[in-house]
């Protein structure tokens, strides 16, 4: 791709298409998708998220003594991000129509997602405007425009998810994504204990992944049981029904909600949830009593 100066020192901007194949697509509730490519008069210059902020990182001091304890985790906080593009038209007119489009498209009162292309297996999810949008003119018809923006949640979401098959012909799943060469993730299971791969950075955890990144972790058990137990040796979670399921009954965990055959049973767990941390975890069913299966339907988490 030419340099930004090599373009604006172009005297023919009618040869800008095709200087960059890839740029974000815009997305919105209720809204068809938009890509924001030449055919709009924007070429596509960069997408920077900022490194994710590390807080609550917590230490006690020791006593009499050098050092301190590390006596808490660390979390990460919203993101910010900055989208760039050069704004290329055939006069003042539709240079100043094409500031007030790209303006609505980002009006931030509602929220909004981001796919880049360069990364295209994962989304940018519930963003505003950080910031006013601003734009630095280049004569009468050429702008560059910098649009700041806040992630709320810290990773990008894969579009993909655990139940999309881990396949280039799938067309969600690009390089980096963390998929294993030497074993092949299963996450639909029959049997007592087995293993179930979060492919992503951050962990997934059911009370807060909906709502930050607008799709849950789903399980689902099918099968005869009496206190049905589904435990994470990795980490310790435990989840646990005080009740009995026929062959004919589905137990579903979407999130923190427990629900058997569609109605609510949390009343009769342990109150427990099931985290799954990034990479494998082990996990053991217990209290089956005929042939079952369970499924884990997910997203995966990208810095």
């Amino acid at each position: 791709m030419p340099s930004l100066d090599d373009i604006l020192n172009t005297d023919d901007f009618k040869n800008v298409a095709g200087i960059n194949d890839t740029t974000l697509i815009l997305q919105r509730d209720g809204y068809d998708d938009v890509r924001l490519d030449e055919n709009m008069d924007l070429i596509f210059l960069s997408l920077i998220p900022d490194p994710p902020t590390p807080q609550n990182n917590t230490s006690e001091a020791i006593p009499d003594m050098d050092g301190a304890y590390d006596v808490g985790g660390t979390t990460y906080g919203s993101r910010n991000l900055e989208a760039k593009f050069l704004l290329v038209c055939r006069d003042k007119y539709d240079l100043s129509l094409l500031k007030m489009d790209l303006m609505r498209l980002f009006d931030s009162k509602k929220p909004f997602n981001i796919i880049d292309e360069d990364r295209p297996g994962l989304k940018w999810y519930h963003l505003r405007l950080s910031d006013k949008i601003t734009f630095e003119d280049n004569g009468s018809r050429v702008s560059v425009s910098t649009i700041p923006m806040i992630a709320y949640a810290p990773y990008a979401v894969s579009i993909g998810t655990s139940l999309t098959p881990l396949t280039a012909d799938a067309d969600v799943w690009q390089v980096g994504q963390n998929i294993p060469t030497t074993v092949d993730p299963t996450y639909t299971h029959s049997e007592a204990e087995f293993s179930i791969w979060n492919l992503g950075d951050g962990q997934i955890d059911p009370r807060n992944v909906g709502d930050l990144y607008g799709m849950d972790l789903t399980i689902t058990f099918k099968g005869p049981s009496s206190g049905l137990t589904i435990e994470n040796l990795t980490n310790g979670d435990k989840w646990q029904y005080t009740g009995t399921t026929s062959a004919s009954d589905t137990i579903t965990l979407q999130g923190v909600f427990s629900k058997k055959n569609g109605a609510s049973i949390f009343g009769d767990t342990n109150h427990g949830l099931t985290r799954l941390e990034s990479g494998e975890n082990k996990i053991k069913i217990s209290g089956t009593s005929g042939i079952f299966s369970i499924t884990f339907d997910m997203p995966f988490l990208y810095l």
